[in-house]
């Protein structure tokens, strides 16, 4: 008897470490910098070390792992094998939401014998117990090497090349004069395994490219083609963003694409595809130019534009886009193929990327103002356009036939907002009456024409019904941007709390952040240029004269 209690004691207790060992958050960085095959080696020496320990340093004084939480897999260690496995049994796909360790039946959490219960201490234990609830833990993958592009087996591409990440033990062999490599970890793969997570809230960070730079001999010289993150090799990719079939692939979705049980997935990606990631930094300490924008976003704060204590997803890519244009400029040698990175899905915009706790409560994030809006659209305001209220605020309860005027120098694309103190969200424009597009672009704007909402057509007034404060909201952008079906096929109405920020705000700022040759018919590349113009006005309280 006393063995048997022995033996499950050390049961429970290894129930219980097993349990332990995914309910809580993890992070896993891949790190590069040589390869089995000397074809694949050649970056500069030291860099992918010295993006994971950046991102390391992140991790633990920033986004709060703790150091036992981070596993690093380093150039060896980082086979295709390896790093399968370790998505599959570090990061995930165990609920971590589960409860603690199963108990034998009959033994308390010593593993001693437990005395028979009589029916009022059962009763009462039935009373006492609880559902434990699930929780919901974080999951981090970090990738710093190269990327590459093989051929599709199931279908599922339009171009026919599937994106892949190229482990240590990948292999290059000739065919016909072209290099190829075999052994890669495709988008596919890491979907699936990726997909498999319950209850993960999983970043996916990926300073890599799956574009090949101009093959040798082709006009780069040879410390040039060092600055750029791709495998170089002779072979047909290099020629992929400048075929016809280089724009079906720019136009592909994340290379993760799938969705978690109980979570959600924010996949940044270094570049477009078809563009190559870039190397920034001195020879001596190289840096991959995505991971040390992104970093020094969150642990500089420089991300936080509107000083708010909150850097949202969306703030945060357009400080590392910003910065990749800066560099741009600053090389064009360097960015013949453009550098657009890019955040994936369309939701993840609605998320935030690093809160101030001591600063901003729960509440006062999920809470939305002027200000707060700013974190998804930005703030680029622009004096050329004219927005006024007829007639102007302030307003008293009782007035109606209340419109809102917009002048543009130019010719644009408008979606119009109103945003009240108490944080209810409303589109006027566009609207069940008008502005609706069938190509799925924001309401038009005529140059030098004004633009009334309501007009006379809708058959609709705005009155005064309440005392208010707030904003309207104008957001103009210079190209017709896509929007989603959420925001053109919207009626004038309060959009709900609980699609606002995850849905409405997540859509509109993913469709004004879409990476270059997907967002019009027309423009092909560059940024959105869009502007936000905001007009505050208030509704007074109905006053009775004696």
């Amino acid at each position: 008897a006393a063995s048997w209690r022995i033996f499950a004691a050390v049961f429970a207790f290894a129930i219980a470490f097993a349990a332990d060992a995914v309910a809580e958050n993890r992070a896993l960085i891949i790190s590069l910098d040589s390869y089995a095959d000397p074809k694949l080696s050649g970056s500069p020496s030291g860099l992918a070390k010295n993006d994971a320990a950046s991102i390391r340093k992140l991790l633990i004084e920033k986004l709060g792992y703790k150091p036992g939480q981070i596993k690093t897999l380093r150039n060896k260690q980082a086979t295709k094998a390896a790093i399968l496995t370790a998505i599959a049994k570090w990061l995930g796909p165990v609920p971590p939401g589960a409860a603690g360790p199963k108990k034998l039946k009959g033994l308390d959490e010593s593993g001693t014998l437990k005395k028979k219960q009589t029916g009022k201490k059962k009763r009462r234990a039935r009373k006492k117990k609880r559902k434990p609830r699930s929780r919901t833990f974080r999951s981090y993958l970090y990738y710093s090497g190269l990327g590459y592009v093989q051929r599709d087996t199931d279908g599922d591409e339009r171009d026919g090349l599937d994106e892949t990440i190229i482990p240590f033990d990948a292999r290059v062999s000739e065919i016909g004069g072209v290099d190829q490599i075999s052994g890669m970890i495709s988008d596919d793969e890491l979907s699936e395994a990726i997909g498999k997570f319950t209850g993960r809230h999983t970043t996916l960070v990926f300073d890599t490219s799956h574009a090949a730079p101009p093959a040798r001999g082709e006009g780069s010289a040879g410390e040039e083609i060092l600055r750029l993150r791709s495998p170089r090799l002779n072979s047909a990719a290099a020629k992929i963003s400048e075929s016809p079939a280089g724009a079906p692939q720019r136009g592909e979705g994340g290379l993760v694409e799938t969705a978690i049980k109980r979570g959600s997935l924010t996949l940044w990606s270094a570049a477009s595809a078809g563009q190559t990631a870039l190397i920034a930094g001195e020879d001596s300490v190289p840096r991959g130019l995505f991971t040390l924008l992104y970093v020094e976003g969150l642990m500089e704060g420089k991300a936080d534009a509107n000083a708010n204590g909150i850097i949202s997803n969306a703030e945060l890519l357009r400080h590392v886009m910003d910065g990749s244009s800066a560099y741009c400029r600053a090389s064009r040698h360097r960015c013949k193929l453009g550098l657009r990175p890019r955040l994936d899905p369309a939701d993840a915009f609605g998320r935030t990327a690093w809160v101030n706790r001591k600063k901003v409560t729960r509440a006062r994030e999920r809470r939305l103002s002027v200000t707060r809006l700013a974190d998804f659209l930005g703030a680029r305001t622009q004096t050329d356009f004219e927005l006024k209220q007829i007639p102007p605020s302030p307003l008293k309860v009782g007035i109606s036939d209340i419109r809102y005027q917009l002048l543009s120098p130019s010719r644009g694309y408008l979606v119009l907002l109103n945003l009240t103190a108490r944080g209810e969200l409303f589109q006027l424009y566009p609207n069940q009456y008008a502005g609706k597009d069938e190509n799925g672009f924001g309401g038009q704007l005529k140059a030098n024409v004004p633009l009334l909402v309501p007009e006379d057509s809708y058959g609709v007034r705005l009155s005064a019904t309440v005392p208010e404060k707030g904003h309207i909201v104008a957001i103009v952008t210079a190209d017709p941007v896509r929007f989603d079906a959420s925001v053109t096929d919207r009626s004038i109405a309060s959009i709900s709390a609980d699609e606002a920020i995850p849905v409405y705000l997540a859509r509109l700022a993913a469709a004004l952040h879409a990476p270059s040759g997907i967002r019009s018919e027309k423009s092909k590349s560059g940024p959105v240029r869009w502007s936000v113009v905001t007009l505050p006005y208030e509704i007074l309280p109905y006053e009775i004269t004696p």
